[in-house]
């Protein structure tokens, strides 16, 4: 007798298992996603739609379209609870959605909660649609403003992307506007030491004013507050300072990890209820932390999708298992990437073109997926 699967996110865990849907429908299950939006925006691109580079939709998958192609059913809407004796999904339309397995992918968001007041304009880095809004309202500015102040708030790579393809934004424009990223304790802070100077000195030569070893307290109309009361003046704000995780599971009685995602083990099934999958930033990995970046999602890919075939099959599951490496190639907006493996890291030309290369055939090979099985 068939089952039914549920996909809850279309974020980057969940792409192989939106491949394989017809597999799943062939054996006999009912499939199901439920997303907010129809859509996939590749964060890999999201930057560079900032600055120009790509447009909005050459880094976006229908994911609704890809689905239904498949065999499966797509809903818009978004899961507020889990009734897991019942084995059952709440939905903010009012909606209850029975599963014999589900899984999660629901990202993450830039959490807000920590500033004193958020007024003025401004913008969280997430979700990816952020991007081509952000450019817009930038571009608005530009009108008005002869030399605009931008600020980016956040010192991880998706600050120093976003910082890149803003003075790659103002040089296109023409304008000689102000761009000051606030770096928390320092830019990159994780990362090796070379790495982090290549970024530095790819920014400031740019003029990018980077503060470190200070935090933003507080958005007012026209500047920004700091943790030690120095103000900077502000017209536009992107926030790109950290994750956090939905409180969907914490709220509906699963065990979460440290960050308060949900507990997964090795197999990326939730602890102690094995109908239950996660994968991407919205997970806490039970053998060991895992970095909050879409490459070890990505990774999760064929695990996740190979591990939902066989809990609905009553087959055995294989383990994830994490790379202590990994290749990450950041966009600095003036075609060039830095690109850094271990403690090995360069920046040039060449990583650019390389970077492009595999994000354009990455999201051909989901963009054919709408139109053909």
């Amino acid at each position: 007798m068939g089952k039914q699967l549920v996909l809850v996110g279309a974020g980057h865990a969940h792409l192989g298992a939106f491949l394989h849907l017809n597999h799943f429908v062939r054996s006999g299950h009912k499939t199901l996603v439920i997303s907010p939006h129809p859509h996939y925006t590749y964060s890999g691109m999201g930057p560079g739609v900032l600055s120009g580079i790509y447009k909005p939709e050459q880094g976006r998958v229908n994911i609704q379209r890809l689905v239904e192609l498949r065999g499966g059913c797509f809903i818009a809407d978004t899961v507020e609870g889990v009734d897991v004796r019942e084995g059952r999904l709440y939905l903010r339309s009012g909606l209850k959605v029975d599963y014999d397995i589900v899984s999660f992918n629901i990202g993450s968001r830039v959490p807000v909660d920590s500033f004193q007041r958020l007024e003025g304009q401004w913008i969280t880095a997430k979700p990816m649609d952020n991007f081509p809004v952000a450019r817009r309202a930038i571009l608005e500015l530009l009108k008005t403003k002869e030399k605009p102040r931008l600020l980016v708030i956040g010192g991880g790579p998706a600050g120093v992307e976003i910082s890149g393809n803003l003075a790659r934004l103002m040089r296109d424009q023409r304008a000689s506007g102000v761009i000051s990223m606030v770096a928390g304790k320092r830019l990159l802070k994780v990362f090796p030491q070379r790495t982090r100077n290549l970024a530095v000195r790819s920014l400031s030569a740019r003029g990018v004013r980077i503060f470190e070893g200070q935090r933003v307290t507080a958005l007012e109309p026209g500047c920004a507050v700091l943790n030690d009361g120095q103000l900077l003046d502000t017209d536009y704000a992107i926030l790109a300072s950290g994750v956090q995780i939905s409180d969907l599971f914490i709220n509906s009685g699963l065990d979460v990890g440290p960050a308060g995602g949900l507990l997964v083990n090795g197999t990326l099934q939730a602890v102690g209820h094995p109908q239950i999958f996660g994968g991407g930033d919205c997970i806490d990995f039970l053998p060991g932390p895992l970095t909050k970046i879409g490459v070890v999602a990505y990774r999760q890919n064929p695990v996740l999708r190979d591990n939902l075939q066989a809990a609905l099959e009553g087959e055995a599951l294989r383990c994830f298992r994490p790379r202590s490496v990994y290749t990450l190639m950041f966009n600095l907006g003036d075609n060039t990437a830095l690109y850094m493996r271990g403690v090995f890291s360069w920046i040039s030309r060449f990583n650019f073109f390389l970077k492009n290369r595999i994000d354009r055939r990455f999201m051909t090979r989901y963009q054919s997926a709408e139109r053909s099985v």
